[in-house]
């Protein structure tokens, strides 16, 4: 009886202490920025990256062992 007792004991800790990983917020002093590309491009050339980061957002073309030009993707 005293088994079943420090396993439940030992399982809320551990649920307790999952959910307070789950839902810790990140750090408010971070600015992220969400960037929206076109075709694979993102324009970050006036983006201030001392403020914060970008979170690039868009569709990405993969192409295995390949560096194409933007013609060759068009």
């Amino acid at each position: 009886m005293k088994h079943k007792h420090i396993t439940g004991i030992v399982l809320l800790f551990v649920l307790t202490l999952a959910a307070l990983v789950w839902n810790r917020s990140p750090n408010p002093s971070i600015f992220y920025a969400d960037v929206y590309g076109e075709d694979g491009v993102w324009d970050l050339r006036e983006f201030d990256f001392s403020s914060g980061s970008a979170t690039l957002r868009g569709a990405v073309r993969y192409i295995p062992d390949a560096l194409p030009t933007p013609e060759e993707c068009a």
